[in-house]
């Protein structure tokens, strides 16, 4: 789909986060700008330059008013640590997610309690998978690992998105049948959710 027509329907529904268009926005000024001297109908080329300007001022101002419409990782990150104690499991869906929540995790006390990242696979770097996200270990031992831990913090996206892949469907689905759902916390399109297992599957730590 062309670039303008998915900046437009963003100004419905956001398809592009500002952090991620901010770096083009001089280059489509420049555009914009271009187009308006070359134009043969200088008057329409001015006026929907001034609609586009209008309909981004407007959105603006929406997104200030609710600055974390999207997503608030360091909020989700902040109620984590808050509430965590050091024998917690924490669950991070997508993997791309725990790059987030770590940069905010660890900028506060070191010694400060944290669950421990259940789906994190040892001795593979973000550098080595070429993502953002970390190795990911197979569907049954992470789902081994959860099962090891009586309260599993569920840090996820609330679509679809978090819900792909062997490991993810079934560590998911591990904590919908032996985990009880407890306190939940909603920031945008982040989910934070605070488990215990239920004894219905074992014995969890």
């Amino acid at each position: 789909m062309p670039g303008p027509l998915l900046l437009l329907v963003s100004l419905v529904h956001p398809l592009y986060l500002n952090r991620y268009v901010v770096e083009s926005a001089p280059a489509l000024s420049l555009l914009v700008a271009l187009a308006l001297v070359r134009s043969r109908r200088p008057r329409l080329a001015t006026a929907v330059a001034l609609s586009l300007l209008a309909g981004s001022a407007v959105t603006s101002a929406g997104l200030q008013a609710a600055p974390f419409r999207y997503e608030d990782l360091r909020a989700a990150a902040d109620i984590v640590l808050e509430g965590a104690h050091p024998q917690d499991g924490a669950v991070l869906l997508p993997t791309g997610i725990r790059t987030a929540v770590g940069f905010y995790v660890a900028r506060v006390d070191p010694g400060a309690p944290r669950p421990t990242d259940l789906l994190a696979a040892p001795g593979q770097t973000e550098d080595a998978l070429g993502n953002f996200g970390g190795g990911v270990l197979p569907a049954a031992q992470a789902t081994a690992r959860v099962l090891g831990h009586r309260v599993v913090w569920l840090i996820t996206y609330a679509n679809a998105s978090a819900r792909r892949g062997a490991t993810a469907k079934a560590v998911l689905a591990t904590l919908a049948r032996c985990y009880r759902p407890g306190s939940a916390h909603r920031f945008g399109m982040v989910l934070v959710e605070r488990d215990e297992a239920t004894g219905a599957c074992g014995h969890a730590g």
